[in-house]
């Protein structure tokens, strides 16, 4: 599934930031056999495998040391005993569902140019034109891009409440067989989309909806306001405006009345020269005042 970059991010920071508080020699710890055990490094409950070129090997997490804040540790081609500090641990005790990205997709409601809508009430296509939403199916009719935009951000804005199951099980119990309905969004030079699939209101989760977001292939619980997407119809998503003219870049607005084929110019106010009494420019003096 899609990690979430900040915990990722956080536990890397704490990897890079990790210090050796200080180290009990192998040899010290082999001549008493006892000691890794007392350590907890024999059969340690956690452990941390990082991959890549230059990887340490495995390392081993045991008990806490007399010292607050810090543990034991140890590498698995090693029997060094260090004392370092306990974030790292903390960092990886979480449950693997801590680890998931909560945010559904990384698309945002600016990125998505097309979006097919399909609910029991049939199928509405939306299509962005010259940053304008248009309704091209079951009608041709200017979309208001407000109302779109509101649309599409429950599924861009949209956090998982619960991560439910895998997708690979049986759907039925979610309603997720045969969705009650879905809606698919499409960014630019996108052919396939990214779909969300609308399942079974959740018993079991407050105020919850079953979905699944196939590129990620999973089961999520996600808000029950969800569910209002499958609600929408043409006439809701349609401007109501007669004429939606560009008001952040007008030049010219020409009125043709019925049945005038040539359209009246700008209007112009009329100029007169300014001259003297005797027909002659006008000096300096003789101006009006500005």
């Amino acid at each position: 599934d899609q990690a979430d970059n900040a915990a990722v991010d956080n536990l890397i920071s704490d990897l890079e930031n990790w210090r050796r508080e200080g180290t009990i020699a192998a040899k010290e710890v082999t001549a008493d056999k006892g000691r890794m055990n007392e350590f907890g490094l024999v059969q340690p409950k956690l452990r941390l495998r990082l991959l890549g070129p230059g990887a340490p090997a495995e390392i081993f997490f045991g008990k806490d040391t007399a010292f607050e804040g810090t543990m034991y540790v140890r590498f698995a081609d090693s029997k060094n005993v260090i004392l370092a500090a306990q974030t790292v641990r903390n960092d990886i005790s979480e449950k693997p569902d801590d680890f998931r990205d909560r945010k559904l997709t990384d698309l945002t409601t600016a990125q998505v140019t097309r979006a097919i809508l399909k609910s029991p009430a049939g199928e509405i296509e939306l299509v962005k034109k010259n940053e304008h939403w248009e309704i091209v199916k079951p009608l041709q009719a200017r979309g208001d891009d407000q109302k779109i935009g509101d649309l599409l951000a429950q599924v861009t804005n949209a956090r998982v409440q619960e991560f439910v199951a895998d997708d690979s099980g049986d759907l039925h119990a979610y309603g997720l067989s045969e969705p009650r309905g879905s809606i698919t969004i499409y960014e630019a030079d996108d052919k396939v989309g990214r779909t969300l699939q609308i399942g079974a209101v959740a018993e079991k989760i407050k105020e919850a909806v079953y979905a699944r977001y196939l590129p990620r292939g999973a089961v999520y619980a996600l808000p029950h306001k969800t569910e209002e997407i499958l609600k929408a119809r043409p006439n809701d998503l349609r401007h109501r405006r007669l004429v939606r003219p560009d008001s952040h870049n007008p030049d010219r607005l020409t009125l043709v009345a019925a049945g005038q084929t040539n359209p009246r110019p700008p209007h112009q106010a009329p100029t007169r020269p300014i001259r003297s009494r005797r027909n002659q420019p006008p000096t300096s003096t003789q101006l009006p005042p500005p």
